[in-house]
This record gives structure tokens, C-alpha cells and sequence, in this order.
């Protein structure tokens, strides 16, 4: 720890001392003109979803709605909202999310955990996935994924999505993106110029769905104290496939709520204060599973009026997560109880400077985050030979720590934006146990882990807007992801007694470190054909390695035997990916196409990671609006190409492609009421999702509908 911290202090002093040359910050500035029309559009009622769907209630960035900034933004970035969230993630936000170019999910349609993959990455970490900025790192080993994240989506209001390198806050240790679930505030029930406000959500549905449903509340006490409670519930049972048989492990018994609060401690001050509590229940053949997950996070800002040399923001979370498994009579664990536990603490501080350079702005931001993660891992029982206490096995008890310094800047000069970053990342990783089999990396006895280790990384993006609506950039950027506390210490065996199943430790991992580049063009237009028209396309081609990539490989010596190491071949992630948007008030369309080649090495892990991500993904969306757009009705058609599936031993399975359709349709019934109702795989087709190192049935077609009121 005592190297960690020196190495960040060193950093951060020179970054904070040297002139920010190579750093960024995306410089926003527009010109007085050009906010004065974005503020117009951002107060209009107007579509651009990367789906297609209708924007009732815009989320605004500095003028900008999120999704028209994501549209002038070089990189590769989507923004969803409510409404989005609504149309499409009733069911499941792993649903939603594959709608997203470049980014796939493990989960079942149903399945309350939701794993999240982006351009090839997935799991311990390989990716920053976020709720109201708090990571969530719960990892639990088996068959399946190993990284979690449990989200009501009756609670949120939008996904922030950014694939590739993050040079900024929540970048430290990431390699593949960043996914930020933002729940529901106390400007999203309490409406401008108002002193209260509530909302409510009601969903039925057929095929197991079941009921849903939500409530929220808020108060503005003054125009400087605000704050807003929500509740929400869900029960579910097995949904049936397109044959008529019941999968069985798709039920769930969810309840879950938060608390903001919003102050204005002084002037040009805001503080943001939240807590978000998940439960869920659902059972997985002869095991009972059960997650708590409750996220409190703190957002202060200080932004003083007509000084350009302090935006500051510090954001601190704990996130305590907890999981438990009953493994039943039937079940090889027999009447074994598992908990694992993820206390995980962090935050970042940042700090904005912008400058008048005469023909060219520059925006510098610098700052720091750090974030720590405490496992612990108990058995109820001696199943298996493993002693109570000290499960180990799969998912080792042990603690992390990553932290890092940033400066970033960009020097926008006419057509031209030069952007530039510098990071300083370091881990520590700590912990021990028993290795138990002989022939591995250490030797058989006790062990302990006190490991460490930094890395300076950085990207470099140039974009140019030719003419007006049209910006094409090129970037290039290194990350840096140190091992998981499971990859270092998993020892032991499979529960069950299943002693030729094994795990060595290896206390000798390196951290994987990604090198790329992007390219990329953004097309943003009003007024093209018709005078009230709207075009957005987003398009980029990326192409990146993996040095040093960490996976399981297996042995026979005594028994199957696996271990985390770095391979000697680089993994390759490359491919395109394009999202598109046309609306004409009355009529909308939309497009979001997916098209990789991910080579992972060896081909992919054999233990953990089960499912490569299908070589091309398309949504296409269109829809009406109907009666003064009081009523919005349409259709969605999502195409999933074959992928491969890999049991432990690294067979290969592939899983056919499938195409769903789709139907939605909302109904604006008065100024508070409206009516939605969605039919999902309509032709009820027949297909097969990843699930636990082999297939699961998807479920057949599906219709929900419900109301949401707002007062």
C-alpha cells in the first residue's frame, strides 16, 4: 500500500506541476449561437434514441440533450433514456443494452444478474460498470460470468455507455469501457417551478412476467434543499419457450427503492446525496440465490460563476454487496450455504480549467480517483472437504485496491480539436490461502499474496469538422487492467466432493495491457429533407490487442486441473459499429449494427467466460405518431448471428442466429396518464441464449403493458 500511495502522490504532483501538453478535457465551447440552439432543441419534445424511441423528457448536458452530445462527441459513446429504458427493458436491461453497437450480455432474458461485454471485454474489472457513478465489482465464479451488476430497471432513468479506453475518472484499471445506470433523482419526479411531484409505474404480463411495479415521491423545500424516495417490486415465475415448455430458473421475486437528496450548501455549490437498496430471490435448478446490493454515493460540485479555472467535482461511494447460494438436497454442494460479500469503497476528484487562447480554446482536467474492494468468502458446511470458513475454492476471499491520476486536455483551433491524455494507474492485491495439489506455480502449504504494480498509459484523439454536422477524428490509447483477486488466489477444489477438479493459485500474473486505435465520424443534421427532419449517425472502426491477457488454462495431472494465467499471444478485438437515427415527427426510424472479430487467446477461456460475443448484432426500429403525437406505435427487428459457446474443457458449441420482432406502442391518455403496451418475439420463434457453459431456451412471445402516471 505504502508504494501505491507514493506513486500516486509523485503522479499527481507531476501532473499538476508540468503544463497539461498531452492531456484533454472535451472541450464543449460552442459559440453563442450554437448553445443558443441547442438550449431550444434541449426544451423541445423531440426523438433521436439510438432505438428510435420518442425523448418525452429530455436529459440535458450543458445546454446539449446526452444524446445529441454523445452525436459530437469523438469517441465512441450512446446515451439512453427513460423512455428507452421503458420501451425496451421491461423484461430485462441486459435487453436494452444489446441494443447498444458494440456491446452484448451474458444474462438470460430474465436472469436478475447481468454481465456485461463490451468489444470483447467482459469481467474481473475489464470493464466499469456503474450505478450513479458507484462501481459495482461483486464477482462470484462458477459457470458462468464472472462479474455482476443488479439494477431495478424500474428505477432508472438512462444508461451512459462508452466503449474503449476511459482516460478520464472511472478509466483507472479498464481496458474494455464503461456502463453508468443513472436512477431516478429528484428532477426526474419533481418538474420545474414546482414544490412536489409523483410518479407511479404498474406492469402485467403474460408468459411468467408476471407484475411490476414502482412509485416515487419528491419535495423542493426551497430552491436550495430537494429530495426524493422510490419503491418498486417485481415478481416473476418461469417463462415458457416458443414449444410451450417452462424454463425453469427465469422466476424472481424482486423489491428494491432509493433516497436522494439534493442541497445547495452555497453559492455555485450542489451536493447530491443517494442511496440505492436492491433485494432479489430466484431459484437455479437445486439453488436458491439471493442478492443484496446497497449503493450509497455523495456527488459535490463547485462551479463558481465567471471563473474559468474551477469546475471541481468529488464523488466518493460504498457499495456493499452480498450474495448467497442454498445448494439443496439435490444439488452435488448439498446443503451447503455460500456467502460472498463485496465491501467496496472509492471515489475521484477532478478539476476543470479552461482558457482563452485568442483562435483556440483549450479545457485541461486533471485529477484522481481511487477505489477498494474487500471479498470475503464463508461456507456453512464441510461439503466437499472444503472447511467451514474458508470456501476459497471458486471465489477466494482477499483485497484490492486501484487508484490512479489523470490530466487530460483538449486545444480546440478552428476546425480542428487535438485531444490528449496521461494516466498514472498502480494496484495492490493482498491476500492467502492453501494450495492443496502439487506440480502447480508454488508449493504445496499455505500462501499469502502482497502484490503491486503501476503503469503510466495514454490517448491521443484528432478530430475534424470539414463542414457543418459532420466531424470525422482518429485515436489511438493504451490501457492498463491488473489481475482479480479470483484470477491470483483461486485454491482448492469443485464443491460436492469432486476432488479431480482443481484450482491452483498463481501469485504471478501481470497485468493485461490493451493497445488501439479507433476511427470514427459523426453526422449530425436538421432540416436535411424537410425543414423539421432530424439525422444522427454515429460509425466507428476500432481495432485493438490484449498483451499479457489473463484466462484459465487446464491441465491433467492427478485430476483436471486449472489455473489463471497470461498467455503468450495477444487476444485481437476489432470490428465497426454504427448507429443511426432519422426523425420526422411523425414517422422515425432507427438503426444500431454491430460487426466483430473477436479472437481471444487461446480462442476463449476455459473456465469463466463462456461465450464469445456474436459476429454481428443489428436493431432496426420505426414507429408513428399519431393525433398530435399522442399516440406513438411501432416495430423493432433484432438480429443476433450464431455464436460459440465453451464448456470447461474448451469445446466448442455454436448457437444458431435468431431474429425477434417486435411491436410497442404508447398512448399519451391525459397530461399525467399514459398507457404503453409491448409485444415481445411476436412470431414466437424458437432460439437459444448462453447460460452457464451451455444453452437455455428463450422465452416465447411475451406481451406487457401497464400505466405511469406523474403528478
Amino acid at each position: 500500500m505504502a508504494r501505491l500511495n507514493a506513486a500516486l502522490l509523485l503522479s499527481a504532483a507531476a501532473l499538476m506541476v508540468l503544463p497539461p501538453a498531452s492531456a484533454m478535457a472535451q472541450a464543449a465551447t460552442a459559440d453563442e449561437a450554437e448553445q443558443k440552439e441547442a438550449d431550444a432543441e434541449a426544451e423541445a419534445d423531440v426523438s433521436g434514441a439510438a432505438s428510435g424511441a420518442t425523448v418525452l423528457q429530455r436529459i440535458t448536458v450543458g445546454g446539449q440533450s446526452a444524446k445529441d452530445k454523445a452525436y459530437k462527441t469523438p469517441a465512441a459513446v450512446t446515451s439512453l433514456d427513460a423512455v428507452d429504458v421503458e420501451r425496451f427493458g421491461q423484461n430485462s436491461v441486459g435487453d436494452l443494452l444489446r441494443t447498444v453497437p458494440g456491446v452484448f450480455t451474458e444474462s438470460n432474458t430474465r436472469s436478475p444478474a447481468l454481465s456485461v461485454n463490451i468489444r470483447g471485454m467482459q469481467d474481473f474489472g475489464r470493464n466499469a460498470v456503474t450505478i450513479d457513478g458507484a462501481r459495482q465489482n461483486l464477482q462470484v465464479s462458477g459457470h458462468g460470468s464472472n462479474g455482476w451488476v443488479f439494477v431495478d430497471p424500474n428505477l432508472l432513468v438512462g444508461i451512459d455507455v462508452q466503449r474503449g479506453i476511459v482516460s478520464s475518472a472511472q478509466g483507472s484499471g479498464v481496458i474494455g469501457g464503461a456502463v453508468d445506470f443513472r436512477t431516478i433523482g429528484v428532477d426526474d419526479v419533481v418538474q420545474p417551478g414546482r414544490q412536489w411531484g409523483a410518479m407511479t409505474k404498474t406492469t402485467w404480463g403474460d408468459n411468467g412476467f408476471g407484475r411490476s411495479g414502482m412509485a416515487a415521491a419528491g419535495v423542493r423545500l426551497n430552491e436550495d434543499f430537494g429530495f426524493a424516495g422510490a419503491i418498486s417490486g417485481r415478481k416473476s415465475s418461469d417463462y415458457t419457450d416458443a414449444w410451450g415448455f417452462p424454463v425453469a430458473g427465469t422466476g424472481q421475486e424482486l423489491s428494491s427503492g432509493l433516497l436522494k437528496l439534493n442541497a445547495n450548501p452555497g453559492e455555485d455549490q450542489k451536493l447530491d446525496l443517494g442511496a440505492v437498496l436492491y433485494r432479489n430471490d430466484w431459484t437455479v435448478g437445486a439453488t436458491d440465490m439471493e442478492a443484496d446490493v446497497n449503493t450509497f454515493t455523495a456527488a459535490y460540485s463547485f462551479t463558481p460563476v465567471g471563473n474559468d479555472l474551477i469546475d471541481l467535482r468529488i464523488n466518493a461511494y460504498h457499495n456493499d454487496a452480498g450474495f448467497e447460494q442454498l445448494f439443496g438436497p439435490s444439488h452435488i454442494s448439498r446443503n451447503t450455504l455460500v456467502e460472498y460479500k463485496d465491501k467496496g469503497t472509492g471515489g475521484s476528484i477532478a478539476n476543470t480549467s479552461r482558457f482563452d487562447l485568442g483562435q483556440a480554446q483549450l479545457a485541461v482536467e486533471y485529477g484522481g480517483e481511487y477505489y477498494f474492494d474487500a471479498v470475503r468468502t464463508t461456507a456453512s458446511s464441510t461439503v466437499g472437504g472444503t472447511p467451514d470458513g474458508a470456501y476459497g475454492g471458486l471465489t477466494p476471499a482477499g483485497d484490492r485496491g486501484v487508484g490512479g491520476v489523470f490530466s487530460k486536455s483538449t486545444l480546440s483551433l478552428g476546425r480542428f480539436d487535438l485531444i490528449g491524455a496521461l494516466r498514472y494507474d498502480a494496484y495492490t492485491l493482498t491476500g492467502s490461502g492453501y494450495n492443496t495439489f502439487p506440480g502447480g506455480l508454488i508449493p504445496v502449504g499455505p500462501f499469502s499474496v502482497d502484490n503491486s504494480e503501476g503503469k503510466l498509459t495514454g490517448k491521443g484523439t484528432l478530430a475534424f469538422t470539414p463542414l457543418e454536422g459532420i466531424q470525422i477524428y482518429g485515436s489511438w490509447g493504451t490501457g492498463f487492467r491488473p489481475p482479480a483477486i479470483t484470477e491470483t488466489l483461486m485454491a482448492g477444489i469443485h464443491p460436492g466432493n469432486m476432488s479431480f477438479l482443481r484450482f491452483r493459485p498463481n501469485p504471478f500474473l501481470k497485468p493485461e495491457v490493451s493497445t488501439g486505435w479507433e476511427v470514427g465520424a459523426n453526422l449530425s443534421f436538421d432540416g436535411l429533407l424537410f425543414a423539421d427532419d432530424r439525422l444522427r449517425v454515429k460509425a466507428s472502426y476500432f481495432d485493438n490487442e490484449v498483451e499479457d491477457y489473463i484466462t484459465s488454462v487446464w491441465s491433467i495431472a492427478g485430476g483436471i486441473n486449472f489455473t489463471y494465467m497470461n498467455t503468450a499471444d495477444p487476444a485481437r478485438l476489432k470490428g465497426f459499429e454504427l448507429e443511426a437515427n432519422y426523425d420526422l415527427g411523425y414517422v422515425f426510424a432507427g438503426l444500431a449494427y454491430t460487426n466483430t472479430d473477436i479472437r481471444l487467446a487461446p480462442p476463449a477461456p476455459t473456465f469463466g467466460l463462456t461465450l464469445t460475443p456474436p459476429k454481428e448484432v443489428w436493431t432496426a426500429t420505426a414507429g408513428l405518431r399519431l393525433f398530435d403525437e399522442r399516440l406513438t406505435l411501432g416495430g423493432r427487428v433484432r438480429f443476433v448471428s450464431e455464436s460459440e459457446v465453451f464448456n470447461v474443457l474448451g469445446t466448442i458449441t455454436p448457437n444458431p442466429e435468431y431474429r425477434l420482432y417486435d411491436a410497442f406502442l404508447n398512448l399519451q391518455v391525459s397530461e399525467n396518464v399514459s398507457a404503453f403496451l409491448t409485444a415481445e418475439n411476436i412470431t414466437n420463434e424458437g432460439y437459444l441464449v448462453a447460460k452457464d457453459n451451455s444453452f437455455q431456451y428463450g422465452s416465447g412471445r411475451t406481451i406487457m403493458g401497464g400505466f405511469t402516471t406523474k403528478f
